[in-house]
């Protein structure tokens, strides 16, 4: 089959690993990513769709320009695209996983976390992470330890 690539993750069309994302509401790149756990993130998985079946890891992940200009397109204030096009991009999950490879990566995964940021649900969440970092370190929601790292960046 013609090969797909997602980021550092790869499959080929029509096999089980190219069906296992086809209808799934996450990104290849959030599923696969064992910085969630040795099974990724598990929330991705069912009795048929296994982390062991969908992901399989290419070649270390590095930063790259068309990866920080993917993110920034997102996060240009004349960009048309809506958050959560973003939040489905791979680039958004991409970008957590490069971010320190270069000045223009760390800047764009500042950026994208910072909007991650404004877009929680309640303000209560966002203070949680402004006054007691270590307690949202340990949130069940995946991205508000990725927004604490890059607070700490910046």
């Amino acid at each position: 089959g013609v090969p797909l690539t997602s980021g550092a993750f790869s499959a080929v069309a029509g096999s089980a690993l190219a069906e296992c994302f086809d209808d799934s509401p996450f990104p290849v790149n959030l599923c696969c990513d064992t910085r969630h756990g040795p099974q990724g993130f598990q929330h991705c998985w069912n009795d048929y769709f296994t982390y062991d079946l969908c992901c399989r890891e290419a070649a270390a992940p590095a930063c790259s320009q068309d990866l920080c200009d993917e993110v920034w397109s997102f996060l240009d204030p004349s960009s048309q695209h809506t958050f959560r096009e973003f939040w489905r991009d791979d680039a958004f999950y991409e970008i957590l996983r490069v971010w320190p490879g270069s000045r223009n990566c760390t800047m764009a995964y500042i950026a994208s976390r910072l909007l991650a940021f404004t877009k929680l649900p309640s303000w209560d969440d966002q203070w949680e992470i402004l006054t007691a970092p270590s307690r949202a370190m340990r949130s069940g929601n995946f991205q508000v330890p990725e927004m604490v790292r890059a607070f700490r960046v910046a």
